[in-house]
């Protein structure tokens, strides 16, 4: 409104022209009035041809009332004004006809954007939306089931009776559709031959009863001749998914089911009769890791089957003896693990929640598997319980959230490993054996016994010492890279080393050797950051600063396919986190940042103090020492200072022995928050 007021209030131009301008200049009024074309054209791209009309009706009528008032005034009228004002309807017409074009043809593109041509039905963008908006009230409580449908063989079909029957198959499933669809409900089109249903308020029953009826239609309305078979995919909402996508995938799992079983007939997800029928007591095969679906379609296929042969058959290693405890909310999921692993040889108990697994603790097992999210109690409780009760215990912590606070809780409470799901059972069996392997070997150990059967061959150690050597070949490629960081690895190894022992290992637990190659791939990562912010002799730009900000994720991506070690990874993921949770990546604070990352934190900052920067000189012994104290319960945890002043005379050797002069005048100005290595 404000905006019209003000384009009508340019008419106040050729109004004070008329009255004020010199008589010779009476000829300039007539084309001012072409002003009063810009509310027309503002009113016709909001109303069409109503607004055009209205604001040439405004115009025309304050164009007659200034000159019926300048004439009693004595004013002379333009000559020019015969044909100005025709020019003027004309132009206020084209611009009222143009915008009602234009909002026309926008109107049918929007309108083919919602709605498919063919069959009348929403489209993939209008069903989206819908799917959205389903999925998170469905987090709030209400059910939603999602049925997808799939034409069988559609082009095979198509080729041999012809587009028009082709088209006249889809027409006639699109009407089935619309009839069969509650109000509440949405049926629509995502491709040429699929079809969604979107059930809201309805279980699985319902939709496996809608799917049937909707079949049927489609095969009662073809009675006369040959027509494509339909299969269709159900899933409804499931807590553990975490967003829409998850329970698209879940139904495209049970679509493609049905197609791999035949056709033509319905799949739930979660259910191996493709009728659809009630849930047997054991697991279907796609049930472990869809919970968060979003990489369903692409599970490995050790997951989705079941070996004829036992995996300790097939290959060559076997549970014979040994006690796993499966702790795991979803019936399907558990069930599935502990099934293959009884197949294996291992004894499983298999526990429900939390409280659970902590009772079933009074008697010791070779390996816990748990889930992160538990009733209960939260999922690193129980893993805290078992390191207490059972320290040799090792711990497999799988999960449905990608959350890297829950992950660092979980190896912070002791965890030895963690899995995302999906998950194939071939990685948790790999991990398995790494585990239970380290296991045997610290009892041996410990026991004095001789090195049990298993152990890694000869060739074995020889190709993890080559990849090792590889990957601190590259460490130190990225620190030739910035000539100011050259040593800064071996640096902070040897301060966290001093570190270390000022703690004592009884205060710890950690491996003096895994903390040393941590230290010395940590800032792997910055092959990622260009070198001409690595050596930028100026403050960093917010950008630049965002780019150098991304290497410790760079770092632990890297290594984790190459890697198995979660020190290592959790040092070089979250080296850079701060004890008040304002560090990065993940913002992660307190005791939820593992402590090998708490402790290699402060001796990575002390180098970085006290080295130069292409921007900064470094600071001197005292001061760095003095800044690390200072920002002890911000940046560092507390809990490392009185190791830190232990320390000091050690970390003051290092630094005496093994530190350069700084080439940067002390001039140079430093970041707003450099800290970083």
């Amino acid at each position: 409104m404000r905006n019209t007021l003000l384009f009508f209030a340019l008419l106040l131009i050729p109004i004070g022209a008329t009255f004020f301008l010199p008589p010779d200049w009476i000829e300039v009024v007539g084309p001012l009035w072409f002003l009063a074309l810009v509310p027309t054209v503002h009113l016709a791209s909001r109303s069409g041809w109503a607004g055009a009309a209205i604001a040439m009706a405004a115009s025309v009528g304050v164009v007659v009332v200034t000159y019926l008032v300048a004439g009693a005034a004595g004013r002379g009228v333009p000559e020019n004004l015969v044909w100005v004002l025709p020019l003027f309807l004309v132009a206020g017409i084209s611009v009222g006809w143009l915008s009602e074009r234009l909002g026309g043809t926008a109107s049918d593109s929007e309108g083919e954007q919602l709605t498919d041509r063919l069959t009348g039905l929403p489209s993939q963008k209008q069903v989206r939306l819908l799917l959205e908006n389903e999925f998170w009230a469905a987090r709030r409580g209400r059910p939603v089931a999602v049925v997808l449908f799939a034409m069988e063989d559609f082009v095979a079909y198509l080729n041999r009776e012809g587009d028009e029957a082709a088209a006249r198959s889809l027409v006639v499933f699109g009407d089935i559709l619309k009839s069969t669809t509650r109000r509440m409900n949405l049926s629509g089109r995502l491709r040429p031959d699929r079809f969604i249903s979107i059930l809201d308020g309805s279980d699985e029953e319902g939709a496996v009863a809608f799917a049937n009826r909707v079949r049927e239609a489609f095969s009662r309305a073809h009675s006369d001749g040959a027509h494509p078979g339909v299969s269709a995919g159900i899933a409804s909402f499931r807590p553990s998914m975490t967003d829409p996508d998850d329970l698209m995938a879940a139904a495209e799992l049970a679509l493609q089911r049905a197609r791999e079983g035949g056709g033509d007939c319905v799949r739930v997800f979660g259910r191996p009769a493709s009728t659809g029928g009630p849930v047997p007591h054991g697991p279907s095969d796609e049930d472990v890791g869809m919970t968060t679906g979003a990489a369903a379609a692409s599970l490995d296929t050790d997951v989705v089957q079941t070996d004829s042969t036992s995996e300790g058959e097939s290959s060559g290693w076997g549970g014979a003896g040994r006690r796993i405890l499966v702790v795991e909310e979803e019936t399907s999921v558990r069930t599935l693990i502990a099934t293959r692993l009884r197949k294996a040889g291992f004894e499983v108990l298999e526990g429900h929640d939390a409280m659970e697994g902590v009772k079933a603790l009074a008697e010791e097992f070779d390996l816990v598997i748990s889930d992160l999210r538990l009733p209960g109690l939260p999922g690193h409780n129980l893993v805290s319980t078992v390191k207490a009760r059972w320290p040799e215990t090792p711990v497999v912590v799988i999960t449905g959230f990608r959350d890297a606070k829950l992950a660092a809780e979980a190896l912070n409470a002791g965890a030895d490993r963690y899995l995302f799901k999906p998950f194939g059972m071939s990685e948790l069996e790999g991990q398995m054996r790494e585990l239970l392997e380290r296991r045997e070997e610290i009892r041996a150990a410990r026991e004095g016994l001789p090195d049990p059967p298993g152990e890694p061959s000869e060739e074995t150690k020889a190709a993890r010492e080559t990849l090792l050597s590889g990957l601190r070949g590259l460490a130190e490629a990225a620190e030739l890279r910035d000539p100011c960081t050259l040593g800064h690895s071996r640096r902070v190894t040897l301060y966290s080393l001093a570190l270390l022992d000022a703690l004592g290992p009884e205060d710890h637990g950690i491996d003096r050797e895994r903390l040393r190659l941590a230290c010395e791939l940590h800032d792997l990562g910055k092959l990622s950051v260009p070198e001409a912010i690595l050596n930028k002799p100026a403050p960093l730009t917010d950008e630049e600063y965002q780019a150098v900000r991304r290497h410790p994720q760079t770092s632990r991506t890297i290594l984790e396919p190459l890697l198995e070690d979660e020190l290592v990874l959790a040092v070089a993921a979250w080296h850079h986190e701060r004890w008040d949770g304002k560090g990065y990546p993940d913002h992660l604070a307190g005791e939820s940042i593992p402590f090998p990352a708490r402790l290699v934190a402060m001796a990575d900052a002390l180098d970085a103090m006290t080295s130069p920067r292409a921007y900064r000189a470094p600071l001197d012994w005292d001061d760095a020492v003095e800044q690390i104290r200072a920002r002890t319960g911000t940046h560092f945890d507390p809990g490392l200072l009185e190791a830190f002043k232990a320390a000091l005379p050690g970390l003051e050797d290092v630094y005496r022995t093994e530190h350069r002069e700084s080439p940067v005048p002390a001039s140079a100005p430093t970041h707003p928050d450099e800290s970083a290595s």
